[in-house]
């Protein structure tokens, strides 16, 4: 019988990460994440609790517009 305790599980396999190499995204590509989550946040509360219908879609359309930049980076950068 063979014993697999060094390597963590029953499979035979190597320990998950190990040999898996991690993406270092740049400060400003975490800033785009807070400016979506922070329009996506803007957009709910203006939506729901004003009539202000001009600063919603201005509030909308500025996370659209990061959302699109952060896929477009991510998928032509990592």
């Amino acid at each position: 019988m063979v014993s697999n305790i060094s390597t963590g599980n029953n499979k035979g396999l190597p320990p998950r990460g190990k040999f898996v190499e991690s993406v270092v995204y740049p400060p400003v590509w975490y800033l785009l994440w807070v400016v979506i989550a922070a329009c996506g946040v803007g957009t709910w509360l203006l939506r729901n609790f004003t009539e202000r219908i001009e600063a919603t879609r201005l509030v909308a359309f500025t996370g659209v517009a990061a959302m699109s930049v952060m896929v477009i980076w991510t998928f032509t950068q990592f």
